[in-house]
């Protein structure tokens, strides 16, 4: 009796262990997949309206892009060099210390920037830009979509 209660806590276990090991595995390729899955589709739809996003920064009327469904609020800022940059937030999910944004910006100098227009040290990898921290799991990836616009994912 007693050996037979121990096998079924030995399977148990064992299921359970599978199943940890199991979530532990996928969660990370799920992420990257609804990340890629968000990329394309910003990057889309961001081309489809690019009339009304080139408009909105003509006319220095910025929140006129928040009719797009996709864009939940939009910055702008001067860097030191007087270069124009709006940032059209996209989406954000996450806690706290694993939370990536997502979203589009114009740049007027057609040159990649940091995240809200820090001037962190990118570097060139494959189709865009990106910045790692050194000593931290801070990231940040740009890739150009279009003339003054780009696309940018970050995580902190």
């Amino acid at each position: 009796m007693k050996k037979n209660t121990i096998s079924k806590w030995i399977k148990r276990f064992s299921i359970m262990m599978i199943i940890v090991i199991s979530i532990i595995f996928l969660v990370p390729k799920v992420v990257t997949y609804r990340r890629q899955v968000a990329k394309e589709n910003i990057i889309d739809l961001a081309l489809e309206n690019k009339t009304l996003l080139d408009e909105s920064i003509q006319n220095e009327n910025y929140e006129n892009a928040l009719v797009l469904e996709w864009i939940e609020d939009t910055h702008m800022w001067k860097n030191d060099s007087e270069e124009l940059v709006v940032e059209f937030y996209s989406t954000g999910y996450g806690i706290v210390s694993a939370s990536i944004y997502t979203g589009i910006y114009y740049a007027s100098s057609d040159k990649p920037i940091g995240f809200q227009g820090f001037a962190d040290e990118l570097t060139w990898n494959k189709k865009g830009w990106e910045w790692k921290e050194a000593n931290g799991d801070n990231w940040y990836y740009t890739e150009k979509i279009a003339d003054h616009w780009y696309y940018y994912e970050a995580g902190f």
